[in-house]
């Protein structure tokens, strides 16, 4: 019958159909893919494809960049960049060598920035301040000096010079003042800083040792038999509580605080 026929004209079709698919389908495989024994016997193919992937992955190295090929603009202020940060490493220590040989030489003896910690017990501390006070006697060196004379209280000197600038400082006028150490502390191996206490108000003394005169410092032989500076035996004599005189010039810090940068400070009444 027709239905018949024009059924199995549409299965001949459909299985025509198929079989061109399936011919084009794999004839269009093996022409883009190349044969796999060409990538196995190719070590070099292999190579170039590793060397690819670890560029994309870790960037330009010495390592995968192929002999001739040309860095880019960004590889090359990069390396650039990094030679001149070791270079700037390798100076700054060969500078800070020079620098530790010539201390070396001139037998400037610095103390560790973190100082040795008080001992908590009452009767220990004690012992120590006594300890202390003989050997400032037998040096000669007076813990008590029965002088020291002071050219202002410690809130006249506030109200004075509460109106410089930041970094400001009166030149050719040095005042003495005396207050209790309130605080301690230490900027660097080189620079302290005393918060000192007088008549209900608080001023910051400065002390640096490229300004300190060590010459005058009534410890200067103490120090000297001790193989270091004046500054260095003076800043490590004095404790919180004791009663201090100092002499130096009214000016303000960078960060604003009126300050007493010292040339001079002497030990009046240790604390026991």
């Amino acid at each position: 019958s027709v239905f018949i026929l024009f059924y199995h004209y549409c299965s001949f079709l459909f299985i025509s159909l198929c079989d061109s698919s399936l011919f084009i389908f794999f004839f269009f495989l093996m022409i883009r893919r190349p044969p796999r024994s060409t990538l196995s016997s190719s070590s070099a193919a292999s190579d170039v494809y590793k060397r690819q992937y670890q560029r994309r992955v870790r960037g330009p190295t010495r390592e995968n960049m192929p002999e001739g090929e040309k860095l880019s603009k960004n590889e090359l202020k990069r390396r650039a960049k990094e030679e001149y940060k070791k270079k700037q490493a390798e100076e700054k220590a060969a500078a800070k060598a020079a620098k530790a040989a010539e201390d070396a030489a001139k037998g400037v003896n610095q103390p560790k920035k973190k100082k040795a910690e008080e001992p908590v017990d009452p009767a220990e501390f004690r012992g120590n301040r006594l300890k202390s006070i003989e050997q400032l006697s037998a040096a000669g060196v007076s813990a008590y000096p029965h002088k020291w004379a002071v050219d202002m209280t410690i809130p006249k000197f506030n109200q004075t010079y509460d109106h410089l600038e930041k970094e400001q400082k009166v030149e050719g006028v040095e005042v003495c003042l005396a207050g209790r150490v309130m605080n301690l502390r230490n900027q660097s191996a080189k620079l302290f800083f005393l918060d000192l206490m007088g008549e209900g108000e608080k001023v910051q003394a400065h002390l640096e040792f490229t300004v300190y005169d060590n010459n005058s410092d009534t410890m200067q032989g103490l120090a000297q038999a001790n193989g270091q500076e004046a500054f260095f035996e003076k800043l490590e004599r004095i404790k919180r509580g004791d009663i201090v005189g100092v002499r130096g010039q009214p000016g303000k810090t960078n960060r604003g605080q009126l300050s007493l940068f010292c040339k001079q400070i002497e030990l009046l009444s240790p604390c026991l």
